[in-house]
């Protein structure tokens, strides 16, 4: 930016020319056309103050206390996009690791060939060691568990995703400047 002089108006107001300007007319907000001296002449005249505006530095993003808001967005979604990944990752491992075949049919058919191979004095005797021992606490059954833990390794594989997207979005915004991104219609 070129320096700028303040020329005086027998108004009373100042009008700030340029080096440009030497030696045209002018025209005061007062309306009275003003003849601008040389360059010789305008080193003569007070120089224009700058103004607090004109003396800040221009910033590429907003900064609060000295940091960088859109750069600190954009670490922190790409630190969230590396958990995201990790957590989708594992979470994907292991819902495609977990079988979740009923095996009832085929556990009960072995217990019946097991059952039908035993004489009666056998037969009798597991019967008074079940009286006197118990079956013992329920559990349920295998593949009922293994749903459960299929269902939620895909919840939580979805909110590995859903985190990544959400990270993908302030990385993306941070490298956009902040801006807003508008499509004309």
């Amino acid at each position: 930016m070129s320096q700028r002089y303040l020329l005086p108006c027998s108004c009373g107001l100042t009008t700030p020319v340029t080096i440009s300007q030497a030696g045209t007319n002018i025209q005061c907000s007062c309306g009275q056309s003003l003849q601008v001296p040389s360059i010789r002449g305008l080193k003569a005249l007070p120089p224009e103050k700058e103004t607090e505006v004109s003396r800040q530095k221009p910033t590429k993003g907003a900064e609060y206390n000295g940091v960088n808001v859109l750069g600190a967005i954009f670490v922190i979604g790409a630190v969230l996009l590396a958990v995201g990944i990790g957590i989708a990752g594992w979470n994907g491992y292991v819902y495609s690791q977990i079988d979740t075949k009923d095996y009832d049919q085929e556990l009960a058919a072995e217990d019946e060939k097991g059952i039908e191979g035993l004489n009666i004095m056998q037969l009798y005797s597991t019967w008074k060691y079940l009286e006197q021992a118990g079956i013992g606490e329920y559990h349920p059954p295998y593949h009922v568990v293994a749903r459960e833990q299929s269902a939620q390794a895909f919840r939580l594989l979805l909110g590995g995703v859903g985190l990544c997207l959400v990270a993908l979005a302030m990385c993306t915004y941070s490298v956009l400047g902040g801006r807003s991104v508008r499509r004309s219609t």
